[in-house]
């Protein structure tokens, strides 16, 4: 972030987003914070999430967790 953008102004963004996290953490919408990840941790997030539901759906047993995201990514 250091497009001609000062020290000080850097500093002062990042203090105001970690304040508002502290504050509010859940007012972000997760699409954004999902959107911001990189996209191994994305999936693993997802997986997560989804873990108890996809152990319910056959075919997903037997596959591998990354496959299994890529499986949804495509169906979402």
């Amino acid at each position: 972030m250091s497009r001609n953008v000062s020290e000080d102004t850097r500093y002062r963004v990042i203090r105001w987003l970690d304040y508002n996290w502290t504050q509010r953490p859940f007012s972000v919408p997760d699409d954004v914070i999902l959107g911001v990840l990189p996209a191994s941790l994305r999936a693993e997030v997802v997986l997560q999430v989804h873990r108890e539901p996809l152990s319910r759906v056959g075919i997903f047993t037997d596959c591998d967790p990354v496959t299994a995201v890529t499986a949804l990514r495509h169906v979402t």
